[in-house]
C-alpha cells in the first residue's frame, strides 16, 4: 500500500516536471515568434514604403478622368442621372 502511494506521488512529481519543461517550450516558442513578427511587419512596412516612393504620379488628366468614372459608378444605384451633351453628370432624380 505504501509502496503504491509513493509509485503514484513519484508518478505525479515526473508529469509536473513533464508540464513544466512544456511551458517552458511554449514561452520560448511564443518569444521567438513574437521576434519574428515584429521583423515581418517592419519588413512590410518598409516594402509599403518603398512603393509609395516609386508609385507614379498620374497626368492630372488621367486623374480627372478616374475621378469622373469612379462618381459615375457610384451613381449605377440611382434610378435617374441627368446627363448633359458632355457626359457629365448634371443632376439625380
Amino acid at each position: 500500500m505504501r509502496n503504491s502511494k509513493l509509485n503514484t506521488t513519484r508518478a505525479q512529481r515526473d508529469v509536473r516536471l513533464a508540464e513544466k519543461k512544456l511551458t517552458d517550450c511554449i514561452l520560448k516558442e511564443n518569444a521567438a515568434l513574437g521576434v519574428f513578427y515584429e521583423f515581418k511587419a517592419t519588413e512590410a512596412e518598409r516594402k509599403l514604403e518603398d512603393a509609395d516612393i516609386e508609385k507614379p504620379k498620374l497626368h492630372p488628366q488621367v486623374a480627372e478622368a478616374i475621378k469622373k468614372l469612379t462618381q459615375r459608378t457610384k451613381l449605377l444605384d440611382a434610378k435617374h442621372v441627368l446627363v448633359s451633351v458632355k457626359g457629365d453628370v448634371v443632376g439625380i432624380c
